[in-house]
């Protein structure tokens, strides 16, 4: 695994992940780590051991949460109406 500062990058992401939140209400966050489960990254994971590379059970949960997003639209109503669409 290449040797990264991981607080830094962390530090980092929370900060852009603040700065979304802040500026547009309508992007929707998905945290799977907010319940404080761990997806740790293992020898064995099939694009290799990396800081971001986690068990296979996150990916379908991830995966989930962006298909429920997906499938309420609302992000695409917003979408639109910021750019005066009137029909879908």
């Amino acid at each position: 695994v290449k040797n990264i500062n991981v607080d830094y990058y962390n530090e980092m992401l929370d900060e852009m992940h603040a700065y979304i939140k802040k500026t547009d209400k309508t992007i929707k966050m998905i945290d799977l780590f907010g319940n404080k489960q761990e997806f740790l990254s293992f020898d064995e994971h099939p694009w290799g051991l990396f800081y971001v590379h986690y068990t296979m059970d996150y990916y379908p949960m991830f995966m989930n949460k962006l298909i429920a997003i997906e499938k309420d639209r609302s992000w695409f109503r917003v979408f639109k109406k910021k750019r005066g669409v009137v029909s879908e």
